[in-house]
């Protein structure tokens, strides 16, 4: 896995997963489908008893979501003006 997706450690029954690095501060589909498996994997070992997650980069957590990843699912139709407002052009 690509540690500037994510990294995980696990000490006395407590799962650490960090999120992201300091070069990589954005949630996308990526990251998501890596949280997911690793969270999954946490919830199958009855030893791991707490999951942490934390952010990468020193001051944040997550910056912000991929906008490469959100612009797919805008929705074309949105961009276009509300009948009440076309009435009104």
């Amino acid at each position: 896995m690509n540690t500037d997706v994510l990294t995980t450690r696990v000490a006395d029954g407590i799962a650490v997963i960090t999120l992201g690095s300091a070069k990589r501060i954005y949630f996308d589909a990526e990251m998501g489908d890596a949280l997911t498996e690793v969270l999954d994997r946490f919830a199958g070992d009855p030893s791991d008893r707490v999951v942490v997650v934390t952010g990468g980069a020193p001051g944040y957590f997550i910056r912000h979501f991929s906008i490469a990843t959100l612009t797919p699912r805008v929705c074309i139709r949105s961009c276009e003006p509300r009948r009440e407002d076309r009435d009104q052009i």
